[in-house]
């Protein structure tokens, strides 16, 4: 690069430590460089992109407070506060394999290794700023996805430089990927692969395999594709995708810990791990997930009130599991930190409030005190004031702490206004009748459902007498389940006709039948519930 072009070039360096930044500028100014702005933490880095536009960052992996050079990054990406034409360049002196791997998976335009002189500087920058020369166009196609384009423009650079190859390559793939011309894109993958084995290569193949639908063989090739490269991160990305569409959550949960022990940086693959291990019941590496989430996730875009309530939500399930009892107490001890974490930041905001006061009635040590109904009072007229505002996570905790200290109209009352809160969002919905049907813990969950079971068998078998014991043991565990109840009411149905009607024995399937009077047409016992109604109503 000639000096009149360095010249009218303006670069940030973003580091915690002022003998850093002083020295890299003055190796800046020595090469030729006018204009060298320096930061020394995240938020002064970001006021000052607000506030100009540079051509290149040097910026530090470690800034010594939460947010680290990768999430800067990420945040100013997501800002666009840095564009396609911006060189970002993250610089350190750790050199493990999970910030070099995990660096390579947020793609900044290079990583330079602590300490570095002023001659490596001068050889590296010129690369960067021919690449850019070379690349721009590309990469501003790349960033509209002008995918037609995008392949004529890499088509271009693949013959005219060889030291690019291999980048427009990859773009050229993956232009005619996006255009769903997959034969095409076959043909130009295998002919590289035929040539030199190059796992990037392979790994669109499998995309396009997927894309196809041909679920077993993208499999395999995955497999396969690992066992070559172990540090091609997307693999295990796509190999856990196969595998959840496969049926497979077990091995998919499995797949998803690898990679984040080679990259436990990214935020996204963290939010499916955690979704993953829910669906399989694994509430254990849920709350190990959530909890580097919220530790990643400090003074970050990715950091809110929604986050620390998923947190604690998980953990005071974990805590009801009767094989977790032996980290009962340090589950205890993490919500009371998580807790107090979470007042300090957002304390004034509606959904900490409730959700935090939620949990506070549910962990009372004395729930039939007078202060207890009145914390309860409170509570639900707290609720009612800011209803269009309650997010679910409050929502569903707000509704089981009512269920829990007996105040079913008060829950029914909040399932109904949450419902229609969340009209369009039927998961939600889901769930809250769920709770309505069954607002006991999992674990007193599981049981009932264990004597359900039982009970249906006996029932099936005609010993109506046991059957019934047993479930009216499991309505003891979950007095409202709409399966149970019914369940109890027709074995009673079933032994009265062997007899005269016993009142006794009506006037209390009665009592049981009034439980279910929240159940709405659309329930799937709404008809079987009816119908015992109209009997017992006869007798």
């Amino acid at each position: 690069m000639d000096l009149k072009e360095l010249q009218s070039l303006k670069v940030l360096i973003v580091d915690d430590f002022a003998e850093v930044r002083r020295s890299t500028k003055s190796m800046l100014y020595s090469l030729g460089f006018k204009t060298a702005m320096d930061a020394y933490d995240a938020n002064s880095a970001t006021k000052m992109l607000q506030e100009n536009s540079f051509d290149l960052i040097l910026c530090d992996y470690n800034l010594g407070d939460s947010r680290n050079g990768l999430r800067l990054l990420e945040e100013w990406r997501h800002d666009k506060l840095i564009t396609p034409k911006t060189i970002f360049v993250l610089i350190t002196g750790d050199t493990s394999k999970p910030i070099v791997v995990s660096a390579m998976e947020h793609q900044p335009d290079d990583y330079l290794s602590k300490p570095f002189t002023a001659d490596i500087l001068n050889v590296r920058i010129s690369r960067w700023f021919e690449r850019r020369r070379i690349m721009h166009k590309i990469s501003v196609l790349r960033d509209r996805k002008d995918w037609v384009r995008l392949g004529k423009a890499s088509v271009q650079v693949i013959k005219r430089y060889p030291r690019y190859r291999a980048q427009a390559q990859k773009f050229y793939a993956e232009s005619l990927i996006q255009r769903k011309r997959y034969g095409d894109a076959e043909s130009f993958l295998q002919g590289l692969l035929d040539r030199r084995y190059q796992s990037w290569a392979h790994m669109e193949l499998c995309k396009i395999l997927i894309a196809k639908g041909e679920l077993e063989t993208a499999e395999d090739n995955l497999r396969d594709l690992i066992l070559n490269d172990l540090n091609q991160i997307e693999a295990y990305d796509y190999l856990a995708y196969v595998l959840g569409k496969r049926g497979n959550k077990k091995e998919q949960q499995q797949v998803l810990v690898q990679a984040i022990r080679l990259s436990p940086q990214n935020f996204s693959r963290l939010n499916r791990l955690t979704s993953v291990a829910l669906e399989n019941g694994d509430y254990h590496r849920a709350s190990l997930s959530l909890k580097d989430l919220v530790t990643m996730s400090t003074n970050t875009m990715h950091e809110s009130v929604e986050l620390y309530q998923r947190y604690v939500h998980n953990l005071s399930i974990e805590q009801e599991i009767p094989n977790s009892r032996s980290r009962a107490r340090e589950i205890g001890k993490e919500i009371i930190r998580i807790t107090k974490r979470m007042r300090s930041k957002y304390g004034q905001e509606v959904n900490a409030r409730v959700f935090l006061d939620a949990i506070s009635v549910k962990t009372s040590s004395d729930p039939s005190s007078h202060t207890f109904g009145d914390k309860l009072d409170r509570l639900l007229a707290m609720t009612l004031d800011n209803v269009d505002h309650i997010n679910s996570i409050s929502a569903l905790t707000l509704v089981g702490t009512f269920y829990a200290a007996g105040r079913y109209n008060d829950g029914d009352e909040l399932v109904r206004r949450f419902s229609q809160r969340f009209k369009r969002k039927p998961a939600i919905i889901k769930e809250l009748k769920l709770l309505q049907a069954e607002p006991v813990s999992l674990a007193i969950r599981q049981q009932a459902h264990e004597l359900n079971v039982r009970g249906i068998k006996l029932y099936e078998k005609d010993s109506y007498g046991e059957a019934i014991q047993l479930f009216k043991q499991a309505m003891e565990l979950s007095p409202r389940h709409s399966g149970i109840i019914l369940n109890l009411v027709q074995s009673q149905v079933r032994m009265m006709k062997a007899a005269k009607p016993n009142p006794v024995i009506v006037k209390e399937c009665r009592g049981y039948l009034e439980r279910l009077d929240y159940l709405p047409r659309e329930h799937g016992q709404y008809t079987r519930y009816k119908k015992l109604k109209e009997q017992f109503s006869k007798l």
